[in-house]
C-alpha cells in the first residue's frame, strides 16, 4: 500500500492484489517504526497520525528479573520532525494506509486475489491470480512484490533472499493510560521466568502515559501457557 500511495503521488495507477478476502485487524504484529520511516510515510499523508497515535520513547531498559541491567538512551527529537521510533500495532499501520488506499482513486485494491504466477514479456507484466470466481490476470508495465517474509513473487521468479534467523520469541505489549508516574517514555525488555507484579509495575513507573513491554519467551514454551 505504501509503494502504491507513493506511485500515486506521480498520477501513476496502480493494481493491488491481495490474497486475504479483507484485511484483518487481529493477529497482526507489534512494530517499532524510525524517524526515517515516518518520514516516507508521511508523504502519503500517515506518518504524523501514526506518530500521535503510537508510543514514543527515547529510553530502553533491560531487565532480569527485579533488577535492571543497563539502559539505552537514544537522541532527543530535536530539530527533526518525527521522535527516533514510535511504536504501534501493525494493524493501526495497516487501517491509515488502507484508509489513504481507498481515499485515492488511481489505486485499485483487489482483495481475494492469491497470486499464482507471473509472466515476463519485453514490454508488460501479466500477474495471475486464482480468486473465488476462477482465474483473474492484471497487465502492467512493472510488477512489485511486497508480499512478505515468504514471498510467492520470489519464489514463483528464483528471487533469493539471503540472510539468518534466531529462534527468540518475544510478547510485545503497548501499555497507555494516564498513571501517577514521572513521564519518562521508554521500552522495556524482560528477561524473565514469568511476569510478575513487581515487574508490571518497574515497566508502567517508566512512563506516565505510554510504555511498550517486551517479554523474552523460552522458545519451547507453549505460547498459550506464556500468555496465561
Amino acid at each position: 500500500m505504501t509503494a502504491a500511495l507513493l506511485l500515486s503521488r506521480f498520477e501513476v495507477p496502480v493494481v493491488i492484489l491481495e490474497a486475504s478476502e479483507q484485511r484483518d485487524p487481529l493477529g497482526s504484529k507489534a512494530l517499532c517504526m524510525q524517524s526515517d520511516v515516518l518520514d516516507v510515510l508521511e508523504r502519503i499523508g500517515c506518518g504524523s497520525v501514526l506518530a500521535a497515535e503510537g508510543v514514543t520513547w527515547t529510553l530502553g531498559r533491560t531487565y532480569y528479573r527485579e533488577h535492571e541491567l543497563f539502559q539505552i538512551t537514544f537522541p532527543e527529537i530535536g530539530e527533526r520532525a518525527f521522535p527516533p521510533f514510535v511504536n504501534i500495532g501493525q494493524d493501526r499501520t495497516e487501517h491509515h494506509l488502507a484508509r489513504a488506499v481507498a481515499a485515492q482513486p488511481l489505486i485499485d485494491l483487489r482483495h481475494g486475489h492469491r497470486v499464482m504466477d507471473i509472466l515476463n514479456r519485453e514490454h508488460e507484466v501479466e500477474v495471475v491470480a486464482n480468486t473465488a470466481d476462477g482465474e483473474a490476470r492484471a497487465i502492467g508495465a512493472y510488477a512489485i512484490g511486497a508480499d512478505g517474509a515468504g514471498s510467492t513473487t520470489r519464489k514463483i521468479l528464483d528471487l533469493p533472499f539471503g540472510g539468518r534467523t534466531f529462534d527468540d520469541r518475544f510478547l510485545i505489549c503497548d501499555i497507555r493510560a494516564d498513571l501517577p508516574f514521572a513521564n519518562e517514555p521508554a521500552v522495556a525488555t524482560l528477561d524473565v521466568a514469568r511476569v510478575d507484579e513487581i515487574v508490571v509495575k518497574r515497566a508502567l513507573a517508566m512512563a506516565g502515559k505510554g510504555a511498550r513491554v517486551g517479554y523474552s519467551a523460552d522458545p519451547h514454551q507453549v505460547i498459550e501457557e506464556v500468555l496465561q
